[in-house]
């Protein structure tokens, strides 16, 4: 169920552990008549649409699942560990637990997950035969979710630069 967060962003406020839709829609594709009389090019748009929503979404999931991301957090965590007793209370090491927590946000908010799921729902149109001319996408709640959560995640991630600059550019 969801429940409410206090924020001023949408994002923020409410917590969706899921899309309450997970359906899909069959859609027909609108190029496939103009496609029987001009059989030049066997692409239609839709198709050059969904195919750069995969590449897309392909590309980011590499990046959240980065390993230089991953090496770099740990060491943060090892360094404010290690440091909590003596400097717990200097502004240097309490901008880098801001660091730390921004990181772990975006960690919780489980984006790849997401994005990894709206990629297999555009992808199960690859296995579907070209004279059917119709595409399965996912419908508007489960697109709508996804895009909320980045949208989230470009917010969060400014924070995180904005945390980042302020603990090391300008001591």
């Amino acid at each position: 169920m969801a429940a409410l967060l206090p924020g001023p962003e949408p994002w923020n406020r409410v917590r969706i552990p899921k899309a309450g839709s997970r359906s899909e829609v069959t859609v027909q594709d609108p190029s496939a008549a103009l496609e029987m009389h001009v059989v030049l090019l066997n692409i239609s748009a839709l198709d050059l649409c969904i195919a750069a929503v995969i590449k897309e979404c392909c590309l980011v999931t590499l990046s959240l699942k980065s390993q230089i991301l991953d090496a770099e957090t740990d060491v943060l965590c090892a360094v404010l560990y290690s440091n909590h007793n003596r400097m717990g209370r200097h502004k240097p090491h309490l901008a880098l637990k801001q660091v730390e927590q921004c990181l772990k946000r975006l960690k919780n908010m489980n984006l790849e997950g997401s994005i990894q799921d709206l990629s297999e729902s555009f992808s199960s149109n690859e296995n579907q035969p070209v004279a059917t001319r119709a595409c399965v996408i996912p419908s508007q709640p489960v697109v709508e979710f996804v895009l909320m959560k980045i949208l989230g995640a470009c917010k969060l991630l400014l924070r995180l630069l904005d945390c980042c600059c302020k603990t090391f550019l300008y001591p």
